[in-house]
C-alpha cells in the first residue's frame, strides 16, 4: 500500500508539474530570447558590411545599367536602320508601288507593335524643279487634290508621296522634306553615303513636335509606263524626341537619369535629368556615332537607384529578422494554445465520428431502399410496354395471313411500325430517367448517333410535317449517349408544341454548328416566347409557367434538359427567338470521353 501510495503521489506530482509547465510556460521563454538576440547580433553585422561594400556592388550595377541601356539605344537604331533598308529594298525592286501594296507593305512590318517611339514612316521622291509638274500629276492619281509645298529655292525638292500612319496623309502628302538646311544636310550625306543618316532636332511639320528624322536613299530603274515615276528617293522614319527612349529603362521609378546629345545640342533629356543634383553619386558618359551623328550618352544615378542600392538591402534583413522573431513567438503561443484545446477538439472529432458514421448507416439503407423501388418502379413500366409489343408483333402476324387490301395493309403496317418506335422510345426514356435519377448501373452507353434521323423520329411522333420541323443541311453523326441526346431534343421540340398558342400551325427550326470541339445547337419556335424573369424558373424542378389545367406537364422536362446538357459537359441557355419566341441553346460534345 506503501508502494501504491507513493506511486500515486509520483504520478500526481507529475500531473501538477506538467501543468504547471503548461500554465507558466512563459518561466523559460530563454532559448526564444536567445534566438531573437543572435539574430539582431547577426542583423547589425550584415548591416556593417552591407554599408561596407554598397558603395562598390551599386557602381558596379549602375555602370551595368549604363551599358544596358547604352545596348538598347544601339540596337533599338539598328532595328530602324532595318527597317529603313528594308523600305529601300522593296522600293528598289518595284518599278511603281501602289497605294494598296504600300498599306499591305506597312501592315506586314508590325510598325505600331515593333517600334514604340517610331511616329511616321514614309517614301519621299527626289524630284527635279523641272519635273515637279509631272510629279504632281502622278501623286494625285491616288491623292487628289494634293501638292509639293511649300515653296522654296532649293536645287531639288523631297516631297513624302507614301506614308505611315494613314491619318498623317492629308498633311504630310506632298510635304517637301528638303524645305530647310537640316534635312537637306541629311539628304545629302545619305545620298552620298548609301546608308542610313539622321537630323538634328528638328521641328516636325506634321505634328509641330519637335524629333529626329532619318532617310535611308533608294535608287531604281526608270519606269517604262507613261506615268512619271522618280527612280530616287530616301525612306524615312520620325521619331518624336521626347519619346526616343520610350520603353528602355521603365516609365516609373527610374534609377537611371539619361541625357542624349549630338555636335548641335541636345536630342533627348529625361524629365528627372538634373546635371547639378547635390545627390548623385555616379556619372558616365558614352560616345558614339550613329546615321552621320556624333551622339554623347550620359546617365546620372537617381534618388531611385541611391535607395534601392543603399537602403534596401539593409533594410530587408532587418525586417526578415524581426518577421522570424514574431514568426517564433506567434508559433509558441499558438503551440500553447492548440495544446490546452486538443483533448476538446479530440473528444469532438469522436462524437463526431460516431454521429457520421450511424448517419452513412442510416444513408445506405435508405439509397438501397431507393435503388430497389427504381428498379421495381422500371419492372412495372417496362411491363405494360412489353405488353403492347406483344401485340404489335402479334397484330403483324395476323396481317400478313391475313386477306386486305394492299392499300389498307401497308397503312396498317405503317401504323405498327409507328407504335413500335413508340415502345423503343418508351423504353429508351425508362432507362434514361434511371441514368438520370443515379440509378443506371455503370456509365450511359456510348454509341453513333445520327442527328437528322433522331429528329425525323421526334418530329414524326409529334405528328410533325417537314415544313413545320425544319432542319438544317448539314446535321452531325456523333459517338455520345443516344437517350440524353433524344431527351434534350424530344422535349424541346415537344415542348415548342405544347406550350404554343396554336400547336398545331406551330413552327420549329433546328439550327447547328460546331465551336470549339463542341457542337451548338438551337431550337427556336413562333410561340408566345418566355419573358426574362423567368428565363431561369423554367429550368427549376417541378416549374411551370402556365395551369396543370391548361397544359398537362409534370414540370421535369426542362430539369432533365439542363440535367442531360451539363453531365456531358455541355450549357443551356434561353434566349428569344427573332420569331418572338423561345430560343434554345445548348452545346454538346463530339464525342462523349471515354468513347470509342
Amino acid at each position: 500500500m506503501a508502494l501504491a501510495a507513493n506511486d500515486r503521489s509520483s504520478r500526481n506530482r507529475g500531473h501538477e508539474s506538467q501543468r504547471a509547465w503548461l500554465e507558466h510556460g512563459s518561466r523559460l521563454p530563454w532559448l526564444h530570447w536567445l534566438v531573437i538576440g543572435t539574430s539582431v547580433i547577426f542583423t547589425l553585422l550584415a548591416w556593417r558590411y552591407t554599408v561596407a561594400l554598397v558603395d562598390e556592388r551599386a557602381r558596379a550595377r549602375f555602370e551595368r545599367l549604363t551599358s544596358q541601356a547604352v545596348d538598347l539605344v544601339h540596337d533599338r537604331f539598328d532595328d530602324y536602320s532595318d527597317a529603313l533598308r528594308s523600305g529601300a529594298g522593296f522600293l528598289a525592286a518595284s518599278e511603281r508601288v501602289t497605294l494598296g501594296e504600300w498599306y499591305a507593305y506597312t501592315a506586314a512590318l508590325e510598325l505600331d507593335q515593333r517600334f514604340p517611339a517610331l511616329r511616321a514612316f514614309g517614301v519621299a521622291y527626289l524630284v527635279a524643279p523641272a519635273s515637279r509638274d509631272r510629279f504632281v500629276r502622278a501623286l494625285r492619281r491616288d491623292y487628289p487634290g494634293s501638292d509639293v509645298y511649300p515653296e522654296h529655292d532649293g536645287r531639288v525638292q523631297l516631297p513624302v508621296s507614301l506614308i505611315w500612319p494613314s491619318h498623317y496623309e492629308e498633311k504630310a502628302i506632298g510635304l517637301d522634306l528638303a524645305r530647310e538646311p537640316s534635312r537637306r544636310d541629311a539628304l545629302r550625306r545619305a545620298l552620298a553615303t548609301g546608308a542610313p543618316q539622321m537630323t538634328e532636332r528638328v521641328s516636325l511639320g506634321v505634328s509641330g513636335k519637335e524629333g529626329l528624322i532619318i532617310m535611308t536613299p533608294f535608287s531604281r530603274d526608270a519606269g517604262t509606263g507613261g506615268e512619271y515615276e522618280p527612280a530616287r528617293g530616301v525612306m524615312l522614319a520620325t521619331v518624336y524626341a521626347s519619346e526616343l527612349l520610350t520603353g528602355l529603362n521603365g516609365d516609373q521609378d527610374r534609377r537611371l537619369a539619361i541625357r542624349m546629345s549630338d555636335q548641335d545640342g541636345t536630342v533627348y533629356e529625361d524629365a528627372n535629368y538634373e546635371p547639378a543634383a547635390s545627390d548623385t553619386r555616379f556619372t558616365m558618359e558614352h560616345k558614339f556615332s550613329m546615321f552621320g551623328r556624333d551622339l554623347v550618352f550620359e546617365t546620372r544615378s537617381t534618388s531611385a537607384f541611391h535607395d534601392e542600392s543603399m537602403f534596401s538591402l539593409p533594410s530587408i534583413v532587418l525586417a526578415v529578422a524581426l518577421l522570424i522573431d514574431v514568426l517564433i513567438f506567434v508559433v509558441i503561443f499558438t503551440l500553447i494554445q492548440a495544446n490546452q484545446r486538443s483533448r476538446h477538439y479530440t473528444v469532438t472529432l469522436r462524437r463526431e465520428r460516431r454521429q457520421l458514421a450511424g448517419a452513412n448507416r442510416e444513408l445506405s439503407v435508405v439509397n438501397a431502399e431507393l435503388e430497389n423501388f427504381g428498379h421495381m418502379l422500371s419492372h412495372d413500366l417496362r411491363t405494360p410496354l412489353n405488353g403492347i409489343q406483344l401485340l404489335i408483333d402479334c397484330a403483324g402476324q395476323d396481317l400478313a395471313e391475313a386477306n386486305v387490301d394492299p392499300a389498307v395493309r401497308e397503312e396498317i403496317m405503317t401504323l405498327l411500325s409507328r407504335m413500335e418506335r413508340q415502345v423503343d422510345r418508351g423504353k429508351a426514356l425508362i432507362a434514361g430517367m434511371l441514368d438520370y435519377a443515379g440509378l443506371g448501373a455503370g456509365d450511359p452507353e456510348s454509341s453513333r448517333v445520327d442527328v437528322r434521323e433522331m429528329l425525323v423520329d421526334i418530329g414524326e411522333g409529334l405528328q410533325l410535317e417537314p415544313d413545320r420541323l425544319q432542319l438544317p443541311d448539314e446535321l452531325p453523326v456523333l459517338q455520345t449517349c443516344n437517350t440524353r441526346l433524344n431527351q434534350v431534343f424530344a422535349n424541346l421540340v415537344g415542348n415548342a408544341v405544347k406550350y404554343h398558342p396554336t400547336p398545331d400551325t406551330a413552327r420549329i427550326r433546328i439550327e447547328a454548328c460546331e465551336q470549339r470541339g463542341m457542337m451548338r445547337f438551337a431550337v427556336d419556335d413562333d410561340g408566345a416566347g418566355i419573358e426574362p424573369q423567368y428565363r431561369e424558373k423554367v429550368f427549376e424542378l417541378f416549374q411551370t409557367l402556365q395551369d396543370q389545367d391548361d397544359v398537362e406537364s409534370s414540370g421535369v422536362g426542362l430539369s432533365i434538359v439542363r440535367k442531360s446538357v451539363e453531365q456531358v459537359g455541355g450549357t443551356i441557355v434561353l434566349e428569344q427567338a427573332d420569331s418572338g419566341g423561345a430560343r434554345f441553346v445548348f452545346t454538346w460534345p463530339n464525342e462523349l470521353p471515354g468513347a470509342a
